[in-house]
């Protein structure tokens, strides 16, 4: 496995059809994967595991996604962060995926992700 490629993935979603869908993506690309749909469950998710990155909606049940972002940032600043979300005015972060998007798209973006220091 390429070196710049992340082994360990924590996906972030409510919706099944997603994570479905990126969780076969991301095994298909050669990650191990672990699905999550809330961010109690991603915050406990990350203190058993080294994650290289976490892909989170923004809009969960109970906290969001920026309450995990910022989580992540605090406590994990090596783990790259990817949003996904179907809605954003502006975009924020530099890492986001407006839905429904592409498998090319999503796999150029951790492509990049993983690239920056």
């Amino acid at each position: 496995m390429d070196t710049d490629i992340p082994q360990f993935v924590l996906i972030v979603d409510d919706e099944p059809s997603i994570l479905r869908v990126l969780g076969r993506c991301l095994v298909s690309f050669g990650f191990t994967v672990v699905k999550v749909s809330t961010v109690d469950e991603a915050i406990a998710c990350l203190k058993s595991i080294q994650y290289d990155l976490v892909i989170t909606d923004l809009q969960l049940p109970g906290a969001n996604g920026r309450v995990l972002i910022k989580h992540v940032k605090e406590h994990y600043p090596k783990t790259k962060v990817i949003i996904i979300a179907g809605w954003l005015d502006k975009p924020e972060f530099e890492f986001f995926l407006p839905k429904p998007f592409e498998v090319k798209e999503l796999k150029s973006l951790i492509d990049k992700s993983m690239k920056k220091s």
